[in-house]
């Protein structure tokens, strides 16, 4: 019964690993499509290659998903991109909220953490930025009138992301029951 869960998880995984190829190279295009906006073709290319890099040479590491929570930190970093690339603007957190629920697809809510720890970083040093009046380009755009504000708006990212690690785990549990069932009635069929 194990092998048969080991199976279908391999088979899942397999699948999951295509459609975040995929993703990645989507995050990765819409980084050139914003590069001529402010001139950021360096973060563009540059760090959009760095990070396309280092996911695909970490799937080549046998017998580890350690690609799994690059790609979560990928997210975060291609989300701080997208902000930095567009002049700060805050809108463009959404890309965090889409990486976090396809980060779903693998079933694992611990894939949630490193791109909560890459948001909440990239917040942090804005914010910073930000109340100390310094004038940094590309520094987020929104005006957090005190730090209640800043950590407001992390509290509701972290229960967005929250959630989509919630759902991963609920997913993946429920499957694992269903895989389980499956093989039970299977086998019970054979023996009859």
């Amino acid at each position: 019964m194990k092998d048969h869960l080991k199976e279908c998880s391999k088979q899942l995984r397999k699948s999951s690993d295509i459609f975040m190829n995929c993703f990645l190279i989507g995050y990765f295009i819409i980084g050139l499509l914003l590069s001529p906006y402010n001139n950021t073709w360096a973060a563009g290319i540059g760090l959009g290659s760095l990070l396309l890099i280092v996911y695909f040479s970490s799937k080549r590491i046998p017998g580890t998903n350690l690609y799994q929570y690059l790609a979560s930190i990928a997210i975060g970093i291609f989300a701080a991109q997208f902000i930095y690339q567009m002049g700060g603007m805050i809108e463009m957190h959404i890309f965090i909220l889409i990486g976090s629920a396809f980060l779903i697809i693998y079933r694992n809510w611990k894939l949630q953490l490193p791109l909560a720890l890459v948001t909440i970083l990239h917040y942090g040093i804005s914010g910073y930025y930000r109340f100390m009046n310094t004038s940094k380009e590309y520094v987020l755009q929104m005006n957090y009138a005190s730090m209640s504000i800043l950590l407001l708006h992390c509290f509701f990212i972290l229960v967005i992301i929250s959630f989509c690690g919630l759902l991963a785990h609920v997913l993946k549990t429920s499957e694992d029951d269903y895989v389980i069932q499956d093989f039970k009635r299977r086998h019970a069929q054979r023996v009859k």
